[in-house]
């Protein structure tokens, strides 16, 4: 599951730039992170991170993930007509935190009991996935670490770290036409990127080490967290700004106010 630090402050973030009091954003980060105690396999309780359920065939698990987001999406504009603004927050925090699952997991499955189930029974699967979901962290190669930051909209600062040993034991030398290994040796370098967040590229290895090591299915999870954790901040915000069309497109009926200002309201609710 995406780190329920991580998702509270996706969640406040957002909320906040979108001009919600902080309180209002504290009690939907809340709920948001809440939702992590939630970690079976059962399909109810892994649809709510965007992943399938013990033998829940992956159709399925993509139908029951949509509804997840659309039924909360409905009950944030219901609480929000009936002034209903801690109802409205609560669903909030907590559907954000499928959509925002959704931009790492993708529908994976999930068949394990709980986190220390996960990590008995494939530890490999859980190292990979608990790097992804750091968000800032990607590792490559035999050592490449690197860790970026999002500075504005499209443009990212980072560090990478890496270590390229100059022997045989982790790589075959490639044959003639074919491009060479990572240079040998060992360094850091400082990264500025501007557009598409590092790692949008995944390059796989097209070469297998001394050890007969090819890349895994699990090699992508490694380097993917920043673009995920990009994909999540902005789905975030799409949600939020598609909430804001749906009520304000909303007409005028008998007492109630228009769609502007009931999002006028919701918005300026300042939970005590």
């Amino acid at each position: 599951m995406g780190l329920t630090c991580l998702h509270r402050i996706i969640t406040l973030d957002a909320l906040k730039a979108a001009d919600f009091p902080d309180r209002a954003a504290q009690l939907a980060g809340a709920a948001n992170a809440a939702v992590d105690e939630k970690q079976g396999n059962s399909s109810g309780e892994t649809n709510l991170h965007a992943m399938c359920g013990l033998g829940q065939p992956d159709y399925d698990c993509r139908k029951a993930v949509a509804k997840v987001i659309a039924d909360g999406r409905q009950d944030i504009i219901d609480g929000v007509v009936k002034s209903d603004y801690r109802l409205a927050l609560r669903r909030m925090g907590e559907t954000l935190h499928t959509v925002q699952d959704l931009a790492f997991h993708k529908y994976e499955p999930w068949p394990f009991r709980g986190i220390s189930d996960a990590f008995l029974n494939d530890p490999n699967y859980m190292i990979c996935h608990a790097v992804r979901d750091l968000g800032l962290v990607a590792v490559s190669d035999v050592v490449d670490v690197s860790v970026s930051w999002r500075v504005s909209q499209q443009v990212y600062v980072g560090v990478t770290g890496f270590y390229h040993p100059a022997n045989n034991y982790f790589f075959q030398v490639p044959g003639p036409g074919t491009d060479p290994p990572a240079i040998p040796g060992f360094g850091g370098l400082f990264n500025i990127t501007i557009g598409a967040a590092p790692g949008s590229v995944h390059v796989r290895n097209p070469f297998q080490d001394s050890r007969g090591a090819a890349e895994t299915r699990y090699s992508s999870m490694l380097s993917s967290g920043r673009v995920d954790l990009t994909r999540a901040e902005d789905e975030t915000k799409k949600f939020i700004e598609q909430i804001q069309t749906d009520v304000e497109a909303r007409p005028p009926v008998n007492q109630f106010p228009s769609g502007p200002e009931m999002w006028r309201l919701f918005k300026g609710f300042n939970p005590s």
